[in-house]
């Protein structure tokens, strides 16, 4: 059971720190997009990130759309490996993947539906909750403790 934790805490260091990449990636290209509109108040973005200056406002949209899908099969990889990694059962990292799937397809409906009925900014927002929570260590660690239960009640 120590070697579990230790996988567990392990995963969800990456998966933290994944995390914490994700937001500073898409803060530092929404600080760019922001610049582009409001040049008057200072260039905030990191030196890291001083190349997203050539691109335009379009093309960063575009490439937040990418990121975001990038993020989003990283953080499902992540999960998969790490549930897969630590109950050593095919059937639990399945588990772990359709529960991410079903956040992308809930994301998808209600961007659709947003879209649909001309709510967009609403569908926006909505469609935004589920693909936050698919790009964050949310479903691991539901699904370890939920799964550990599993196998204790069974045990019993």
């Amino acid at each position: 059971m120590k070697g579990q934790n230790l996988k567990a805490a392990s995963f969800l260091l990456i998966i933290f720190l994944l995390g914490y990449f994700r937001e500073f990636t898409f803060l530092n290209v929404n600080y760019q997009l922001w610049y582009f509109r409001h040049p008057e108040e200072g260039y905030f973005v990191h030196s890291f990130y001083h190349f997203l200056h050539q691109f335009s406002s379009p093309t960063l949209y575009k490439v937040k759309w990418i990121l975001t899908i990038f993020f989003a099969f990283l953080f499902c990889g992540v999960t998969y490996i790490a549930i897969y990694s630590i109950f050593k059962q095919h059937k639990k990292a399945l588990f772990a993947l359709y529960s991410l799937i079903a956040l992308f397809l809930v994301s998808g409906t209600c961007w659709i539906i947003g879209y649909i009925t001309g709510n967009h900014e609403q569908g926006y927002k909505l469609s935004r909750v589920f693909m936050g929570l698919a790009q964050s260590p949310i479903v691991l660690m539901i699904l370890i403790p939920a799964f550990h239960l599993e196998i204790s009640n069974t045990k019993k």
